[in-house]
């Protein structure tokens, strides 16, 4: 019996290996490229106004403006907008932000990323070690998020 629930978990421990992401570039508020690559540790994914609007007031209030110096990317998913409201609101606003960020403006684009757990109403923050998905975790409120750049991210590039 307990040679059977050994390999059980041996079997969904194989089918729960980690994934790996494939290089991709993204375009920027400033119609810049973007990429997530090999030197990315955090990918941070909103695809709400609501989960938007926590990030930018967490940067903002921790001051985070080079998020390349982070090894963060911060991918928003705008793809459900549409156009007139992007070119004429969405992007201008943006445009008045000190961080980058890459911009989903087609569904396959987040659908090519391969990730299962995000969550549309929650900021999802994806680890990785050279483009392979160690954890992906989800936050709700500002709070929450914060204090994980605060120690996650933040004070993993102080170490």
């Amino acid at each position: 019996m307990k040679a059977l629930l050994v390999s059980i978990m041996m079997v969904f421990a194989v089918s729960a290996q980690a994934q790996t992401m494939a290089k991709q570039s993204f375009e920027d508020q400033w119609e810049k490229p973007v990429e997530l690559n090999q030197q990315t540790k955090w990918l941070v994914i909103t695809q709400s106004k609501d989960t938007g609007k926590i990030v930018k007031e967490s940067f903002e209030d921790l001051a985070i403006k080079d998020l390349a110096q982070l090894k963060l990317l911060y991918l928003a998913d705008i793809s459900g907008m549409p156009s007139f409201i992007t070119s004429m609101f969405a992007l201008p606003k943006m445009r008045d932000y000190a961080f980058h960020i890459g911009l989903i403006k087609k569904d396959n684009q987040l659908a090519a990323l391969k990730l299962t757990s995000l969550d549309t109403e929650k900021v999802s923050v994806v680890s990785l070690k050279n483009l392979e998905v160690v954890n992906t975790q989800l936050f709700e409120d500002k709070a929450a998020f914060e204090a994980f750049l605060q120690t996650s991210v933040i004070g993993a590039q102080s170490k």
